[in-house]
Order: structure tokens, then sequence, then C-alpha cells
């Protein structure tokens, strides 16, 4: 395998001497800073050359030993990938090894430039494994969002079993935001808004979605004794947008956000 090479470091490098050599020659700031675009095209065609000549399977191997050894994985590097269709049964196969998460994430929004299909079942697996927040299965539900008909399909497959709101959130986000639109999302949209905490994000949810079914639920969320004021103020706004009426004059003091907002926006 060929040397592994820094080549965001070499490009900042070229850059500092190409751009003080402007400098010197009495080129301004703002003229350097709009030839940036074109330089760095050139400079990454002539890089790029680093690269001519390998298979999927010297590309992908490339791409490992770049996140082994966390050197900055080159955007040169990543173009050639993508443009690759035979490396997408290897960055599947990646996706599934003990990796960092910032190694997991680089080689979904990979797989999801590529449009593939293949890793659909394992970012449903991440998103079933969530405990908690976290950008790994953040990346998995947007990746989901974006995978058509075969990611709705086996997302609907999973949530209709899945009653934890952690979990559920992440899905519902992937098929409420996802197209073509997915049809009888209410009914477990009411489930979470009944059992999620972060309810501000399920409303949010709902207002996107547009169905009436949810406002027997935002209505119930809208008297909780528990919920702050954004909370209440997020859940008044998606009412509202699905035709609901609410007078907003539940009163929150010793909110900091309310009391901000009710002492015309500035601080004490």
């Amino acid at each position: 395998m060929k040397e592994l090479i820094d080549f965001d470091n070499r490009f900042n490098e070229y850059m500092d001497q190409w751009a003080d050599k402007l400098l010197k020659e009495g080129k301004k700031p703002k003229e350097i800073e709009e030839l940036i675009p074109d330089v760095y095209a050139k400079w990454a065609k002539e890089a790029g050359s680093y690269f001519d000549g390998m298979d999927a399977r010297e590309l992908t191997q490339m791409l490992g030993a770049y996140m082994d050894e966390e050197i900055s994985v080159p955007d040169i590097l990543t173009e050639r990938i993508v443009s690759c269709p035979a490396c997408e049964d290897a960055l599947s196969a990646m996706l599934k090894e003990e990796r960092s998460d910032s190694d997991k994430i680089l080689l979904m929004n990979l797989l999801s430039d590529m449009g593939s299909e293949k890793p659909i079942a394992e970012y449903v697996r991440l998103i079933r494994l969530a405990q908690e927040e976290s950008e790994v299965v953040d990346a998995a539900a947007e990746a989901l969002k974006y995978g058509g008909k075969a990611a709705q399909k086996a997302v609907l497959e999973a949530l209709a079993e899945e009653h934890d709101p952690v979990i559920m959130e992440k899905m519902l986000y992937a098929l409420v935001y996802s197209e073509p639109r997915v049809g009888n999302l209410s009914a477990k949209l009411n489930e979470l808004m009944y059992t999620a905490d972060e309810k501000a994000v399920v409303a949010g949810l709902m207002a996107y979605y547009g169905d009436a079914a949810c406002l027997p639920a935002l209505k119930q969320a809208e008297n909780d004794p528990d919920i702050d004021y954004l909370e209440y103020t997020e859940i008044c706004d998606a009412i509202e947008s699905l035709g609901g009426e609410t007078d907003r004059k539940r009163e929150f003091n010793g909110d900091e956000y309310y009391e901000f907002v009710h002492s015309g926006g500035t601080e004490n």
C-alpha cells in the first residue's frame, strides 16, 4: 500500500506559501480569498493523481488506514471512493466494525453520498441500540431520512414494535422528514408525545407532519405541569399550525426564558 500522506496539511502549507507570495505582489486579502476555490480545484486535481490506478480494494484499504492512523482523511480520496460503486460493499462492511464515532459518521456520509441501500439494516440497528443522544445515532437517522422507500419500509417495521421514546424519536424523525410522505404516523407521534422528555422536539415533528390527529396529544402536553416555557411555545406553535387554538395565557414565573421574553427581551 502507498504511503499515507497528510494532504490537508500539505494543502495548508501550499496555501500559506501561495497567499504570502500574492500579498508580497500587492494583492489584497479579499482578492486572494476570491481565488481560493480555483486554486484548490487545481491543487486537488494534481494531488489526486496520487490515487490514480487504484481499484476499489486499494481505495478502501487506504481509507481504513487513514482512519486507523488518525490522519485526516483527504477529500481527494473520499471523492474517488464515492465515484466508485465497487467500494460500496467494503464501506458497508467497515461500518459494522468496531470504530470511533467519527469514523462511523464518515462511512455513513460516504454511503449516503453513493445512494447505497446496503447499510439500511445497520442504520436501524444503530438506532435501536441507542440508550441516549449521540452523533452516531443522529447520523443514522439522517441517512435513513434520505434512504427512500427501502429505508421507510425498514424503519416502519422496526417502529411497529418500538416503545422506547429515545429510539422512537429518531425513527419518527427519519420517517416524518423523508420522501415520499409516509402515512399513518400520527398514532406513534401521539404515543411519543405522551412518553418523551423532549416534548418540544416531538411538537416540531407533529407540526411538520401536519396531521390534525396529533392535536389531542398536543393539547394534553400544553397543560403538562412539568414543561418549561420554551416547550410550551413549541407546543402552542404546533397546535396552531394544525388548525387548533390556544390562548397562550399560561404563566411560567421563575422560568428564565419566560422572564427574559416578558421583560421586553432585556436582562435585569
